[in-house]
Parts: C-alpha cells; sequence; structure tokens
C-alpha cells in the first residue's frame, strides 16, 4: 500500500486497510513466520499513524496470526510443517464427522443459510478479494462444524483454524483459486439438502485434503528441520 492510496482510505478502515496490507506481507512472504513486526517501519510504509497498525495488531493476534513475547515486541506466527500437516488432519476429522451429523439430525435453516454463505463466497471470488473470501470460507465451515452442537467439536476446529491460517491464505492465494474451492463448497451444500451423508462427508473430506495437498506442493511451507515431504493420505 503507498502513501497516495492510503488517502482516499476513510479515517475509520485505516485499521482495516493497514490489517489488509499486513496480511498481504504475510502472505507474500516478505514478513516470513518468526519475523518480528516493526511497528513504526509498517506506519511510515503506509503513509498513516501507528495507531491503526497497533489495532490490526491486536485483532491479527487475537486471531492466532501474530504472537506476542513479553519485553521482545510481535511477531509472525509460526508453526512447523509437521505440526500444520497434523492440524490438517484433525481439521478433517472434525469437519468430516459434523457434516454427517448435521445431515443426519437436520437443523432448520442451515442449507438456506450455507447457500447464502457460497453465494457471498462467488462474489467474493469474481472480484478476487481473497481477504473476503478467506473470511467467510472460514464462516461457512464453522457454521457447518458448529451446527452438529458439539462444543469441545467447535472449539478444537476453532483450534486448527488458528494454526492453519497462515498456511491456508497463501493456498488460497497461490493454491488452486477462490472459484474451484467455491464449486466444491457448492457441492458440500447440495449433498446436506439431498440428505445424503455419505456424499457430504466425503465431500468435505476431498476438499480439505486438496487444500491439505495444496500444502504441501509449496516448497516455502519445509525447511530443513522439518524433513522431507510427505506424499499420500494419511491414515
Amino acid at each position: 500500500m503507498t502513501v497516495q492510496q492510503t488517502r482516499f482510505i476513510r479515517p475509520g478502515s485505516l485499521a482495516e486497510a493497514a490489517r489488509r496490507e499486513i496480511e498481504r506481507l504475510i502472505v507474500a512472504g516478505d514478513l516470513p513466520p518468526g519475523e518480528r513486526i516493526n511497528e513504526l517501519h509498517l506506519a511510515r510504509s503506509m503513509g498513516i499513524s501507528r495507531g491503526p497498525v497497533r489495532e490490526a495488531l491486536r485483532e491479527m493476534k487475537a486471531d492466532g496470526l501474530l504472537r506476542s513475547e513479553p519485553n521482545r515486541g510481535v511477531y509472525v506466527q509460526a508453526i512447523s510443517a509437521a505440526e500444520a500437516l497434523e492440524a490438517f488432519g484433525e481439521r478433517s476429522a472434525l469437519c468430516c464427522h459434523t457434516v454427517r451429523e448435521v445431515v443426519r439430525k437436520p437443523v432448520a435453516g442451515l442449507v438456506l443459510m450455507l447457500r447464502q454463505q457460497v453465494e457471498d463466497m462467488q462474489l467474493a471470488a469474481d472480484c478476487d478479494d481473497h481477504a473476503r473470501y478467506y473470511e467467510l470460507n472460514d464462516v461457512f465451515h464453522t457454521t457447518i462444524v458448529d451446527a452438529a452442537g458439539n462444543r469441545r467439536i467447535s472449539h478444537n476446529h476453532e483450534r486448527t483454524l488458528r494454526d492453519l491460517r497462515l498456511y491456508r491464505m497463501r493456498t488460497l492465494v497461490h493454491g488452486r483459486g477462490l472459484k474451484k474451492s467455491n464449486e466444491e463448497h457448492r457441492a458440500i451444500v447440495d449433498a446436506i439438502a439431498a440428505g445424503d451423508a455419505d456424499r457430504a462427508g466425503q465431500l468435505m473430506e476431498d476438499h480439505i485434503w486438496k487444500g491439505r495437498e495444496a500444502f504441501i506442493s509449496r516448497p516455502e511451507n519445509f525447511n530443513s528441520e522439518d524433513g522431507n515431504k510427505p506424499g499420500g493420505k494419511a491414515t
């Protein structure tokens, strides 16, 4: 974001604009995992005061993208590739179980809500708005998980979303694409509406596993400490 661009941003949206720019820098690799955040440098590069940047950083810490270290500062969150692969497996198990549950025990109004979310994601995909799509994508999956009515599962799912946030953002930006991702969402909702629990579960598993495969395909997600790339489905 340039100084000239920020002049056209409403004051009330500066923190949101700062967050979008910081997320862009993270996804692009300009702020890699483990990097210390220089609040003053970011504010100057965006042509804004430190207040909106500080607010953006606070929100991103709450969402698990950043972490604080006492007396040291704020850093880009980092989990190892091995931990990320474990989180993908956990997320797959949670989402596949809950999508089958909501088919077997229908929740009033759920299909209508999910269809609207798919349409909202389609609008974001058509505009190539990765940040908006990512937000709506999380809402979509959380809606299904929460509809199953198991608070422990909902809590664990929320944790996996935090753990995988950086990697999933990169996958959507550099991987298979927003429209393809949303086609898979639409098929999942169609299976829920048809009352086909097995198909809904299989589609959900395939959907999440494609995200895992996209993660594996990106060399920057692995370093010497993580070892070689794994292959195939985990058992």
